[in-house]
């Protein structure tokens, strides 16, 4: 039997665009990617994995607790 490329979890989960509630999402194994999907059909989005972006704002805290300590 092929694994599942994504799997389903329970909970509630907002919708990025028209607020509405979506009660389960998907965790794509691949990518660690969260998606949800409400009634409407609009998709949200959102990553586990760490950007530069996320990583560059993560480098500055660190050095701004260096320097007040």
């Amino acid at each position: 039997m092929a694994e599942s490329k994504f799997a389903v979890f329970e909970g509630k989960f907002p919708c990025h665009t028209c607020k509405e509630e979506v009660t389960s999402l998907r965790l794509w194994r691949e990518s660690l990617e969260l998606t949800w999907m409400c009634t409407k059909k609009h998709l949200s989005k959102a990553s586990l994995t760490m950007t530069k972006k996320d990583y560059e704002r993560k480098n500055r805290e660190q050095e701004n607790r260096s320097q007040t300590a």
